[in-house]
């Protein structure tokens, strides 16, 4: 992973092994971003969902990805448990989906970093 101008360059990131490094991700964006103003506003959030599932937040003001858009994807939504749903919004990848589909959603925001689209 590198950094320019003590950013986080996301696009340099390659998770040779798939979701299993998004703890490493989260803790070098953590690690790279904390600046004493940055860590007070921004952050990775993974939280839950009441349907059950999950939701995962990363903020990207500040990276190199601040601003940076990707159109709504989403898989199988009319199924109860096994949907899932990623998309950008005011400097923030979101991804949303049923309880069993935290990783599905890790793969697409890494897919969007490794893919730069």
């Amino acid at each position: 992973m590198s950094a320019m101008g003590g950013k986080l360059t996301f696009a340099a990131i390659r998770l040779a092994h798939g979701s299993r490094q998004f703890p490493r991700l989260a803790r070098t964006l953590v690690r790279k971003q904390c600046d004493g103003d940055w860590e007070h506003t921004y952050g990775v959030t993974i939280d839950t969902l009441d349907n059950p599932g999950w939701r995962l937040k990363i903020d990207l003001s500040g990276t190199a990805q601040d601003r940076r858009t990707m159109d709504r994807i989403s898989h199988n939504m009319e199924h109860e448990t096994d949907w899932w749903t990623c998309w950008t919004e005011s400097s923030q990848f979101h991804g949303a989906g049923g309880v069993r589909q935290l990783v599905p959603i890790i793969d697409a925001f890494r897919a969007w970093i490794e893919n730069g689209s």
